[in-house]
């Protein structure tokens, strides 16, 4: 039986979220067993958190110095993609005024890019994220999408995002602030979930339950078409076991969430004070391939970036977080973004955001501008953390082809099985995106690596052995297409 939106009726308590767990471990293990982890170890390469990861932001935010917003505006593109942070903020009190007084001055600082930008810029796509977003009340979104809508011409029909925090449905008038969501064109919902697992949320203090998971699962259902609904989930947690993994899996998949994205824990400075209890290299191994086993057979299909996609809805365009064709414009509090050749990021303190906006300056806090090497590195790390390197698009963008160039960062990746070579394409493997980190950093340039060394041993201090070279690969690597 299933509601109107296709999805399966959330059940609660009554589904049993192991009952598929001794077959997926099974099939866990003997995936492990062809994988040498020894040698990925040998080569320096690991999946733990780390302090500072790269994330999407290329080139680390230590190359990034002050810089004219004036200079930043002026290369964007013809259209862009618009992502505005509402951050959980210590400064932010979601029970008092102080939310009303961050989004005026968001506000100030939208019109302040809208003046800035060429004439005629295009939004083709919008995301609304951070901790906060769930707070806003009905009339302050409307207003939010009102003054975007006012300042910056949004495309018809433009993919709109919204971030829910997991204890949204707790919160009253929940359904009044769906229903605002809904009428100013918002398409899809998402949810960045670390566990349904009491003892992990307990001891990373995350201030929700699995019942309020579950009371949102079920609030949005009833809504039918409505919305998509993507969860990114975290594993490598502490306290996290591969059962209680593939039980917040197996939970999401029983209440037909229509996008699941597993990711495994890539930040130490989420883990705030709990630090103990981490799953070693064996298990997150072990979990990774869990998320492979528990979303293949219920229905879902894996999108070239990682994500996985219930069988019955419509294929999306697989998304990156900035690339050359279209510019992310990050607005708000701690917002990165790409504009033209130019990487920067926002400050991330609400005193001095506040102080700056209402003196009419800029809160770009630093950016930096690539070179020709940089844009080209760049461009490859963000298209292999989706869909992939497309040899064709690199050639006529810049010249370059990737393969023939890259040789030397990619053969002993190729060698240990994290990137798959084609003639025309460079994708990650499944295995791949678990060390997703450590390839971006051999890929990064030299002065990137440089700065990276100070805060992550894991890529670029730790002294590593290259798998021996196969011929047959370099062949493949450098093969004309």
């Amino acid at each position: 039986m299933t509601s109107a939106s296709g999805r399966p009726p959330t059940t609660g308590t009554r589904h049993n979220p192991l009952a598929g767990l001794p077959a997926a471990l099974t099939r866990c293990e003997r995936a492990a067993r062809g994988i040498d982890l020894a040698a990925l170890q040998r080569a320096g390469l690991s999946s733990a958190a780390r302090p500072a990861p790269l994330g999407e932001l290329y080139p680390p935010r230590a190359l990034m110095h002050e810089m004219s917003p004036d200079e930043l505006y002026a290369g964007a593109t013809p259209v862009v993609d618009l992502q505005l942070e509402i951050p959980l903020d210590g400064s932010l009190s979601p029970r008092g005024d102080r939310i009303a007084t961050y989004l005026q001055m968001l506000a100030r600082e939208i019109a302040f890019a809208a003046a800035r930008l060429p004439r005629g810029i295009v939004v083709r796509s919008l995301r609304v994220s951070g901790g906060c977003a769930s707070y806003l009340r009905p009339n302050q979104i409307e207003r939010l999408f009102a003054q975007l809508r006012a300042s910056l011409r949004v495309a018809p029909g433009a993919p709109l995002s919204y971030e829910l925090r997991p204890s949204f449905a707790r919160e009253a008038g929940a359904h009044a602030r769906l229903d605002a969501l809904h009428a100013c064109g918002v398409d899809r919902l998402e949810l960045s979930l670390c566990s349904l697992d009491e003892r992990v949320l307990r001891q990373l203090r995350r201030g929700y339950t699995p019942r309020e998971v579950h009371q949102l699962l079920a609030l949005l259902s009833a809504r039918g078409d409505a919305f998509r609904f993507g969860v990114a989930v975290t594993y490598g947690l502490p306290y996290q076991t591969l059962a209680s993994w593939y039980s917040t899996l197996a939970q999401l998949t029983a209440a037909g969430v229509d996008e699941i994205t597993p990711r495994v824990l890539i930040s130490s400075a989420e883990l705030g004070s709990s630090r103990q209890a981490l799953p070693d290299e064996h298990a997150r191994l072990l979990m990774h391939l869990m998320a492979r086993a528990a979303l293949d057979e219920p229905g879902y299909r894996e999108t070239a970036c990682g994500r996985w996609q219930r069988r019955d809805l419509a294929p999306t365009a697989d998304e990156t977080l900035s690339h050359e064709q279209h510019n992310v414009l990050g607005l708000g509090l701690g917002a990165v973004g790409y504009i033209g050749d130019t990487q920067y990021r926002n400050v991330d303190d609400l005193a001095p955001y506040a102080r700056r906006l209402e003196r009419n300056v800029s809160p770009l806090a630093a950016g930096v501008s690539l070179d020709f090497d940089e844009r080209v590195r760049r461009s490859a790390i963000v298209s292999l953390r989706g869909a992939g390197i497309c040899r064709d698009e690199m050639l006529e963008r810049y010249g370059f082809d990737a393969p023939v160039q890259l040789a030397d960062e990619v053969e002993p990746l190729a060698m240990l099985g994290l990137i798959d070579v084609e003639r025309d394409h460079l994708s990650l493997t499944s295995l791949g995106r678990l060390y997703v980190e450590d390839v971006a950093a051999r890929l990064a340039s030299p002065g990137a690596r440089e700065a990276l060394q100070r805060v992550l041993p894991f890529a670029a201090r730790r002294r590593h052995r290259a798998p021996r070279t196969d011929a047959s690969l370099r062949a493949r690597i450098t093969a004309t297409a």
